[in-house]
């Protein structure tokens, strides 16, 4: 079912979750599709009826799923629930430093990392 979903949806990011279930952020519908082990989809989440676009990474941690959206100059890192109840969202400046001299998150962030014990 999955490689079946795979083909009408703009796939950017693929979650595997220590709570037995796959997350997928799709970037064509604004959506969070979350899948059993066996491809069954279990819930599907509308992430542009809350404003979230253009998903590209995604984070679990404890309680909490965290999204990277990176939407043309509007950044962003959204908090959820485990049940997908959004419950904090902190904009990113799109000219935000890097580290590297010159380099701002406009020109290239991919991923966000989560401090994992």
């Amino acid at each position: 079912m999955l490689d079946i979903l795979a083909q009408s949806m703009d796939l950017m990011q693929l979650l595997c979750c220590p709570m037995a279930v796959f997350l997928i952020a799709d970037l064509a519908a604004w959506r969070l599709l979350q899948f059993n082990r066996a491809g069954r989809l279990l819930i599907l989440v509308e992430l542009g009826a809350m404003g979230i676009k253009t998903v590209s990474d995604i984070r679990v941690k404890r309680n909490y799923v965290f999204l990277l959206q990176i939407f043309y100059e509007n950044y962003a890192v959204h908090q959820m629930t485990l049940d997908y109840k959004l419950i904090a969202s902190h904009k990113i400046p799109h000219r935000f430093p890097i580290g590297e001299e010159g380099l701002t998150i406009e020109n290239g962030i991919s991923g966000i990392a989560i401090d994992c014990e």
